[in-house]
């Protein structure tokens, strides 16, 4: 979650302000990543906790 905010506030000094959709977790839906392959979208971030 910390590094999600700091993505976000990195964008917002770049005056960049995304649009979040949908928050998913990649390991609870495999098939999503499948899915989001399939789609059109102008971007996608994926963000993974450190282990």
């Amino acid at each position: 979650e910390q590094d999600f905010g700091f993505l976000l506030r990195m964008l917002a000094l770049r005056k960049i302000r995304p649009h979040i959709d949908r928050f998913i977790r990649l390991g609870d839906v495999p098939e999503t990543l499948l899915d989001l392959r399939a789609k059109l979208s102008t971007g996608t971030i994926i963000c993974e906790p450190w282990k």
